[in-house]
């Protein structure tokens, strides 16, 4: 026995299948930019964490991570937006949410370098200054020396 769609069924799901090909581009796009960075770090002496951290941001919107930095250690957060990012900013704050570091580029490729005076939780904080108005993907990782 065949199971069919109903017709308006069958659209729906092609529709659907369509609109999430493109998420995972975007979302693929913005990490092969970070890492086309990290890779010219690596053959620097730069190592990278082996997460990363990804999204859809609005125009104009943020997320902020939390993650632990170590005392004394230099750390190189890269940025990456997809093809729909324009200016992608980084700005990392500190325990007590005191700026230690910030991007300033208008560019879709953000990179901060920090150390940390001391060991403990960092925020950082990725906003999508420019972009589509649908806004778009971006990937984050961490590099230390």
């Amino acid at each position: 026995m065949k199971f069919l769609l109903p017709p308006r069924l069958a659209v729906c799901a092609i529709t659907m299948a369509a609109m999430l090909a493109p998420v995972q581009a975007t979302t693929s796009e913005a990490k092969a930019r970070a890492y086309k960075i990290a890779k010219v770090l690596k053959d620097n002496g730069i190592s990278f964490r082996n997460d990363y951290w990804h999204g859809l941001l609005k125009r104009k919107g943020s997320t902020t991570i939390k993650t632990t930095l170590k005392k004394d250690t230099q750390y190189i957060l890269v940025g990456g937006g997809c093809n729909d990012a324009y200016d992608v900013d980084i700005t990392v704050y500190d325990e007590n949410w005191k700026q230690v570091g910030k991007d300033s580029k208008v560019d879709a490729n953000p990179v901060v370098k920090v150390t940390p005076k001391w060991s403990g939780t960092f925020h950082v904080k990725v906003t999508m200054a420019n972009s589509t108005s649908n806004g778009a993907h971006y990937a984050l990782i961490v590099g230390y020396k």
